[in-house]
């Protein structure tokens, strides 16, 4: 892996929502690897249900944002997706 492909993975994994629009969008990339995109792909989901927890924590669960809901399953259902390509 090269120096621009670390960086750009790394870029990814910090800020995921920032450099993709979709969680489709990570799997259409040339740049990652399957691998790399699985990484990406959890750590965006984590970082969806640290912000639903932290909501929840905070407001009335009726309250907590359904886009973050939505984008946490668009998440999920990608990453299955992908592990059905692998297969």
């Amino acid at each position: 892996m090269t120096q621009e492909q670390k960086s750009y993975l790394e870029k990814a994994m910090q800020d995921p929502g920032d450099l993709f629009g979709a969680p489709e969008d990570v799997l259409q990339d040339d740049r990652l690897s399957d691998e790399a995109k699985v990484k990406v792909l959890r750590n965006w989901a984590d970082e969806m249900k640290h912000i639903l927890e932290s909501q929840a924590e905070n407001m009335h669960p009726e309250i907590c944002s359904t886009a973050e809901e939505a984008l946490l399953q668009k998440i999920s259902k990608t990453l299955s997706g992908l592990g059905r390509q692998g297969s």
